[in-house]
């Protein structure tokens, strides 16, 4: 197998191996945090102790969540916060925005 060159040609080029490091992918990783929580984060939120129920709670009442795959879901922090603002009762004081 060949990379690709200075030239940008394929002829002859070895492949340079990409180390994935802390240090080259921790760039990423505060922007992740900050948009996104985990399942463990909003259970605190709301303040559930069992995950079978949390969970039951997130399909039932339709809190916003993103599937990532089978064993990794998110949620986004700002659909959370509308879900909660939409299902308010009674009045409240204006609120500031972002």
């Amino acid at each position: 197998m060949f990379g690709i060159n200075h030239d940008f040609s394929s002829e002859n080029a070895p492949l340079v191996p990409l180390k994935i490091t802390v240090e080259n992918t921790g760039a990423m990783r505060p922007r992740f945090a900050e948009t996104f929580m985990t399942g463990k984060e909003v259970m605190v939120l709301l303040g559930y102790r069992d995950p079978g129920s949390f969970w039951f709670f997130v399909r039932s009442q339709g809190v916003p969540h993103i599937v990532l795959n089978q064993r990794k879901i998110v949620f986004d922090r700002r659909a959370l916060d509308a879900w909660i603002q939409r299902r308010s009762v009674g009045k409240h004081p204006p609120r500031d925005r972002w």
